[in-house]
């Protein structure tokens, strides 16, 4: 399957295709859907007939679920077939909730396992999993696959820092799962607990998700060095967890193509883009039984490549993984910055410690939303009484990268605040936000 040629991959997706239309379209949201543009869904036997369908949102969920509570009118499935209810993390808003069959339980476990194996997984593997099981999909996700696998697992969940790094080292984790925040937070703590996690843990393989940063070299250089390991990506969000991931060779992340048709759509002319052009994650769901959604808007944004990659599997390549969130963009002075992008800059950095911000207040940011200038604040890597190298190094190299002069604010190690899940950078202080 992973490694089927690329005709035979694209007529296994188009023979998916109507048969997952079909599952869809058992919900009154997608007969809604079709009928308000006066489609029928016995013409979507094409991946270029899906251009003929509109997108679907976090917003139209969300919508749904308001007016049809608890689980919106998108289901496509009776209440006796559901097994388990989720929620997202609500990091862009009210969280919704979602819901699961027996069916998607072995799909998502069967995906979770090929991808966990490609970046090395294996029987004689103990696996540490990070992730938060309190109504969060990707912790069971990572849970089912890495049973398939055959791995021995420590279903730790997340936070409590001490007994994670006390667990590793009494039962020999050797594959560990968290996000980058996580991974550099504990790599802290270690330090602080004055354990060197090189020699005294066992951790070969780090698999990381949740947000950016795996698939960004300086982010990953600067984690593989503090563990002395291999960090891989696993891209995903609660509505389609794991349509792709990376493998061994490192080269970026495989779509997981017999399982989702992944369109990479610009946000703002909504056409397709081709190779190598930066656009959103738009995903159909060929497998999914409950909930499958049509041309899912991720506001993920990414970029594809039809290289072959060393490990043989023939699902196109995310070279950097996702580069960040569409509503995540900031416009400084009309240039576009993403906080990936200043997390990629500011990791390259020797003198820079581990966390940073982005602030916005009432001096930088116009009723427009606008930002008239970026204002950064920076841990230093070491306490020092002179910041101002640390200030011109941040400047000189935010500049070369984004042509933009940022005001830097650097404060002592420690000071910001830590993450085990997703991290929140981005701090708005302005009294009204518009």
């Amino acid at each position: 399957m992973e490694t089927m040629p690329r005709e035979e991959l694209i007529k296994l997706k188009e023979k998916k295709l109507p048969e997952a239309i079909k599952r869809a379209y058992a919900s009154p949201f997608y007969q809604k859907r079709f009928k308000e543009i006066g489609a029928d869904p016995n013409d979507i036997k094409t991946i270029d007939d899906l251009e003929k369908l509109p997108f679907t949102t976090k917003e139209d969920l969300r919508k749904s679920q308001q007016e049809n509570p608890p689980f919106g009118d998108y289901s496509g499935v009776s209440m006796e077939k559901i097994s388990n209810i989720f929620a997202s993390s609500g990091t862009t808003g009210e969280p919704t909730t979602m819901v699961i069959t027996r069916r998607d339980v072995n799909v998502w476990a069967e995906r979770a396992a090929r991808i966990f194996w490609a970046t090395g997984l294996r029987p004689d593997d103990i696996a540490q999993n990070t992730y938060n099981y309190q109504l969060f999909a990707g912790a069971w996700m990572v849970q089912w696959g890495m049973e398939k696998t055959g791995a021995t697992l420590i279903s730790m969940g997340v936070g409590n820092s001490k007994r994670q790094l006390i667990t590793m080292k009494r039962y020999g984790t050797t594959y560990f799962t968290g996000t980058p925040s996580y991974a550099l937070s504990l790599a802290e703590a270690a330090e602080k607990e004055g354990i060197d996690i090189k020699k005294e843990l066992k951790v070969r393989n780090l698999l990381l998700s949740g947000e950016p940063g795996s698939s960004i070299p300086s982010v990953r250089e600067k984690i593989e060095n503090l563990w002395g390991a291999k960090v891989h990506d696993f891209p995903g969000q609660s509505e389609a967890l794991g349509w792709s991931g990376s493998c061994e060779e490192q080269c970026g992340c495989h779509i997981i193509e017999d399982h989702f048709i992944v369109e990479i759509v610009d946000p703002e002319t909504k056409k397709r883009v081709g190779p190598g052009q930066t656009g959103v994650a738009v995903l159909t769901h060929l497998e999914r039984e409950a909930q499958g959604l049509i041309r899912w808007w991720t506001n993920d944004l990414t970029y594809y490549v039809e290289d072959e990659c060393p490990c043989g599997r023939t699902g196109y390549l995310l070279p950097r993984g996702l580069s960040g969130r569409s509503d995540d963009m900031l416009k400084v002075k009309g240039v576009r910055v993403w906080p990936a992008g200043i997390e990629e800059v500011l990791r390259s950095l020797p003198s820079v410690g581990q966390e940073f911000q982005i602030i916005l207040d009432e001096t930088n940011v116009m009723e427009s939303g606008v930002l008239t200038k970026l204002k950064l604040r920076v841990e230093s890597k070491e306490s020092v009484k002179d910041t101002r190298k640390i200030e011109e190094d941040v400047i000189t190299n935010i500049k070369a990268r984004f042509n933009l002069t940022p005001e830097v604010e650097v404060v002592e190690p420690g000071t910001l605040p830590r993450f085990e899940m997703k991290a929140k950078r981005i701090i708005d202080t302005r009294k009204t936000k518009g």
